[in-house]
This record gives C-alpha cells, sequence and structure tokens, in this order.
C-alpha cells in the first residue's frame, strides 16, 4: 500500500472567490470551494446518488446539491439533516499561489 500523497491541483486564483471549482487529480472527482477566504476540499459527488456537486448552491458555507437538495456544511461535511451522513474531505495546502490536496492512500 502506497503513502498518502499531495498532488497540486490549482493556483489559488483559478478558484473563484465564495465559489467552487471542480478538479479531478488522478481522476477523483473533488471540489475546491472558496469558504470565506479559505479552501476547502471535498468529494465533487453527493452521497446520496453520487449527483455532481459543483452545479449546487453554495450560501453560508452550506453546499446543497442540485439533484435531490442534500445539503452538506461544509466547515465539516456533515450533512444538515443527519449529521451521521457527511462529505468525504480532503487536506489542503496552500503554498503562495499553488493550492494541493493530499490524496487518500491507494492500493497501488
Amino acid at each position: 500500500m502506497s503513502q498518502p500523497q499531495w498532488v497540486q491541483v490549482a493556483t489559488r486564483s483559478d478558484i473563484p472567490e465564495a465559489g467552487v471549482l471542480p478538479v479531478h487529480p488522478k481522476g477523483l472527482a473533488v471540489l475546491l470551494i472558496d469558504l470565506d477566504g479559505e479552501v476547502v476540499a471535498i468529494a465533487n459527488r453527493c452521497p446520496h446518488m453520487g449527483c455532481p456537486l459543483e452545479g449546487g448552491r453554495l450560501l453560508r458555507g452550506i453546499l446543497t446539491c442540485p439533484c435531490h437538495e442534500w445539503s452538506f456544511r461544509l466547515s465539516t461535511g456533515e450533512m444538515v439533516a443527519s449529521s451521521e451522513l457527511r462529505l468525504s474531505a480532503y487536506e489542503v495546502r496552500v503554498d503562495g499561489e499553488d493550492v494541493s490536496i493530499r490524496l487518500p492512500e491507494s492500493d497501488e
């Protein structure tokens, strides 16, 4: 099993202010979000039926899935209606303009 790895996925200026940017490091669907000036990285798939979250509504730190209205707190990844459900989140590192995320271990 390999170690987790950092992968540069964007530059800070690529991410719209108070907006989202879909990226696909090593084929993994990830959504970068500007949350009050901090970059957050979450899985770009709703846990309900895998709907892409990039077209969702972002308001006051809550992202709502465009397919079935499931809402998630971006600060924790938890679903608003049920804290047992959550989005996968990725550790983010910003070094100057470079934005990197830490990918999970793989079985390669």
